[in-house]
């Protein structure tokens, strides 16, 4: 998966001029897959310098930074004033998930900090938990002995195309 994911990169970028990543390495990334003695972050920057791209790896230390630390930080980054950080652009096109997603994420503030709002969450999971029962008693009445239509549409009813 690591590897397709790379490549899939590699060639959305293959004529891009600047060839050079910046990885920023975490502790997620340093598990290791079953099937090889390499972790994900050694996977991703072998792959990456094997299409011709030049990776400066730079490791995260210790924890994860608190959710209220992550929203202030990209808050900043987003109104792009300080030179610091730099400047964010999203492809309206390739991104759209990643945009709606950022867009419709609630953050809910306790105490003077900031936090992923998981109600959302929740609430989508029920939705297509219901869905899902939904389909599942269509499929149910649709197979019986005398039917020739076995899950008749259920791919719409559990995944609602955009």
């Amino acid at each position: 998966m690591i590897n397709a994911l790379i490549d899939s990169f590699c060639r959305y970028y293959e004529h891009h001029q600047e060839r050079t990543i910046i990885y920023i390495r975490d502790r997620y990334g340093d598990h290791r897959q079953a099937n090889s003695s390499q972790s994900y972050n050694e996977q991703a920057i072998e792959r990456l310098k094997s299409n011709g791209w030049y990776v400066i790896p730079h490791v995260h230390q210790g924890m994860e930074p608190p959710q209220h630390d992550k929203f202030l930080l990209i808050q900043n980054i987003f109104k792009e004033a300080d030179p610091r950080f730099p400047g964010i652009r999203f492809n309206g096109v390739r991104c759209k998930f990643s945009i709606i997603s950022m867009n419709n994420t609630r953050v809910t503030e306790h105490d003077g900090r900031f936090g992923k709002d998981k109600k959302a969450k929740a609430v989508a999971a029920e939705y297509f938990r219901k869905k899902q029962l939904t389909s599942a008693m269509l499929s149910t009445k649709l197979s019986g002995p005398n039917s020739t239509v076995h899950y008749a549409s259920t791919t719409t009813l559990l995944y609602p195309s955009a």
